[in-house]
């Protein structure tokens, strides 16, 4: 195993033969099937992040209504925390996905 702090370029330059340059359509064809791969992962991520926005909205109905239901105001208030925490860690995957788009489109 190597460190390679520049990523794909090195990598293909360590894997090349010594006598022939690194191949750079090869280099973008990865680049691009990452960009792609990425893309597809953000947009997972923000329908996912739609879908716990739609189910918090559901519950906060569902909170309105059993006002006077303490164990199911429990029940409910446990399920939006729940979601609030999943919502969170996909919105971080969203943003380290996109950071790193950002970056494999800047090189």
């Amino acid at each position: 195993m190597h460190d390679l702090p520049r990523g794909l370029d090195q990598y293909f330059e360590l894997r090349a033969p010594k006598n022939e340059p690194v191949k750079s359509d090869s280099i973008k064809k990865v680049a691009k099937v990452d960009q792609r791969e990425m893309k597809k992962s953000i947009e997972r991520i923000e329908r996912a992040v739609s879908r716990r926005d739609e189910e918090l909205q559901k519950l906060q109905i569902e909170m309105d209504g059993a006002a006077t239901d303490f164990t199911r105001l429990a029940a409910i208030h446990g399920e939006i925390e729940r979601l609030q925490g999943e919502k969170e860690a996909l919105e971080q995957e969203w943003l380290t996905l996109l950071a790193q788009l950002e970056g494999v489109e800047n090189k």
